[in-house]
């Protein structure tokens, strides 16, 4: 008796392209489901403490907050050190971006 050759593994072809096609749409809907960062709370933070913060510019991405301060506000011309009292003044903004949520539970 001699055998048809190439039969048996059809199956695994079609079930191989199904779980493709099953983890493509699940990356689809995740990338798509991710929601934008809320910077609210920080940059409401910072205009009640404009006296510290004078110069910052808060930009707000997909995934992240980003607070960019002038480089004399932390630290001398030319050096790599950070200014004495920067560790002070840093320290509130600090907690306070320690307060955003990195998830929120529907």
């Amino acid at each position: 008796m001699s055998r048809s050759g190439g039969s048996e593994g059809g199956w695994l072809t079609t079930f191989a392209d199904l779980m493709t096609l099953l983890f493509c749409f699940f990356v689809l809907l995740t990338t798509l489901s991710t929601q934008p960062k809320n910077c609210g709370e920080l940059e409401q933070f910072l205009k009640n403490n404009k006296d510290k913060f004078s110069k910052y510019e808060l930009r707000s991405t997909k995934l992240s907050c980003i607070v960019s301060l002038p480089q004399d506000f932390l630290f001398r011309s030319g050096d790599a050190v950070l200014k004495k009292g920067a560790y002070e003044a840093l320290s509130p903004l600090f907690f306070q971006i320690l307060k955003i949520p990195e998830h929120k539970s529907d």
